[in-house]
């Protein structure tokens, strides 16, 4: 297998594993959002947990590691904290203007439903740029074997 095809087969699982990911995330929400009726308390669990089913599912079946540490998991709990929360968020800030400025008629097929789209398309675009972030991160930092990671990981001690 030549390289291109092993990073070709790790994006792939990394995609089915953020797909698996984001389907938790979006279920656990809804199923704590229906008992709390508190949209922050209900995010919070739910990325909580997505990230760590992240957490070992890329450690495991993406990037093949089988030493895992808690220092590793605190890295990349930091890494994907700052993608979803900060670079995200920032993002969508950033581009919802542009969104806005789309003419409605390109929306026209939704109905009344213009406002979604548009905060959806701004989402959309936000998560492909955490998406890219992450897995920049998680490959080349997290979960990569060399003198480098080792140095971050222990310098979390």
């Amino acid at each position: 297998m030549t390289l291109i095809q092993k990073i070709n087969l790790k994006f792939v699982i990394f995609v089915l594993v953020g797909v698996f990911n984001t389907l938790l995330d979006l279920v656990v929400y809804l199923i704590f959002y229906e008992k709390t009726k508190s949209i922050i308390v209900s995010n919070l669990i739910a990325t909580s947990i997505a990230m760590i089913s992240s957490y070992f599912l890329n450690a495991r079946l993406t990037f093949k590691k089988h030493k895992l540490s808690l220092k590793m998991f605190i890295l990349f709990i930091l890494i994907t904290a700052f993608g979803l929360w900060i670079l995200q968020t920032g993002f969508i800030i950033l581009i919802s203007p542009i969104v806005n400025d789309i003419p409605s008629s390109f929306f026209r097929l939704f109905g009344s439903h213009i406002y979604l789209i548009r905060a959806g398309l701004s989402k959309v675009l936000a998560i492909a740029v955490s998406f890219l972030w992450n897995f920049i991160w998680y490959d080349k930092v997290i979960f990569k074997n060399n003198d480098d990671t080792n140095k971050i990981i222990q310098s979390l001690e």
